[in-house]
């Protein structure tokens, strides 16, 4: 298990260009011990194996553990995989997940994250996803206003493979979570993202999609709802290699400010290496419409009230992706969650 002095001591800072926005000062003064506690998972179509020895995931803050669990879809499986991850207060741990899809198969995966009171929460998650297979990846941050999470996914997609991914954080004292994704021939990513940070917390995206072959596709569409004192934070490169024609990439971030003092920062960018490609990026920070506000005063619904159904409009178009009905209901309770917290 990683050394606590070590480990604190090797975290980037804002020196880093990757970390500009995102300071782990707060971090390395957190009271925690290390820890192992496995993910609860339960499969359909998938077994779960655990291993010793593995080379764990390389990432400027991983946490070493000894312990790595495989998941296994079955040859021909149209799998279903729910990965629960609970730490409990005064803990630094970290699992790493590694998913493995054979070629032409289906997973539907879901990974929860969960804490108490003050803990640090390093996993990684790899994706292996083989030719022409299609995966379905929601993960859900839940909000944990003393907790720390720095997550890590990293997914590799063979020819005609599909991704689509869903990123749904809900707070935190700092969360972070990195995305790599490495695109072959045909490969397609779809990428939601949407960051609730609330009163003092600091909610960061930070992506990386690589087009390393032809005729790749890239979507990604991230939101952010920040309120008083919060901070949201994208960071998102798209870099086409020599040779990738026929490349098509799309990048979008909107972010809503709901307070003088909420912060955003949005780096979109874009490195193309190779010609005959279409490739597009931007970002928007705005505030909530005040015409819409004014139409929902006259309408007799007060003014926290309008606020909050305008939100909660905004951050619905990220769940709208998400086809799993008791999933998708138990998003809708952890968003009202937040929302009825807002300042006034």
């Amino acid at each position: 298990m990683t050394d606590l002095i070590t480990w604190k001591a090797s975290l980037p800072t804002p020196r880093h260009e990757d970390w500009k926005y995102t300071s782990l000062a707060s971090l390395k003064q957190a009271d925690v011990k290390p820890v192992v506690v496995a993910p609860v998972i339960a499969a359909r179509g998938a077994t779960v194996e655990t291993r010793t020895g593995d080379v764990p995931a390389i990432d400027d803050v991983v946490v070493q553990v000894d312990e790595h669990v495989h998941v296994l879809v079955h040859e021909g499986a149209d799998a279903v995989v729910t990965i629960a991850h609970a730490t409990p207060a005064g803990a630094l741990t970290g699992a790493n997940v590694h998913v493995h899809v054979p070629a032409n198969c289906k997973l539907h995966l879901v990974e929860r994250f969960a804490g108490n009171d003050v803990f640090v929460h390093v996993p990684a998650t790899t994706l292996t996803i083989g030719a022409g297979a299609k995966v379905r990846y929601v993960r859900v941050v839940e909000d944990a206003p003393k907790g720390f999470h720095l997550g890590t996914v990293a997914a590799d997609l063979a020819p005609d493979a599909t991704l689509a991914l869903a990123s749904v954080v809900l707070g935190g004292r700092i969360s972070r979570t990195r995305i790599d994704v490495k695109l072959a021939k045909g490969s397609t990513i779809e990428m939601d993202g949407l960051s609730l940070a609330g009163k003092d917390a600091l909610v960061d995206h930070h992506t990386f999609v690589d087009h390393a072959e032809p005729n790749a596709t890239t979507r990604e569409r991230f939101r952010a709802a920040v309120d008083s004192g919060g901070r949201a934070v994208f960071t998102g490169k798209v870099i086409v290699r020599k040779g990738a024609v026929k490349t098509d990439a799309a990048q979008h971030t909107k972010t809503l400010l709901l307070a003088d003092d909420a912060i955003a920062n949005a780096r979109p960018q874009l490195e193309i290496l190779a010609d005959d490609v279409k490739c597009s990026h931007g970002a928007a920070v705005g505030r909530l419409d005040e015409e819409a506000l004014f139409y929902l005063r006259t309408r007799g619904i007060g003014p926290d009230d309008a606020r909050r159904l305008l939100t909660k409009a905004f951050a619905s178009e990220s769940l709208a992706t998400i086809d799993d009905g008791p999933l998708r209901a138990s998003l809708d309770v952890l968003v009202d969650r937040w929302l009825a917290g807002l300042s006034s």
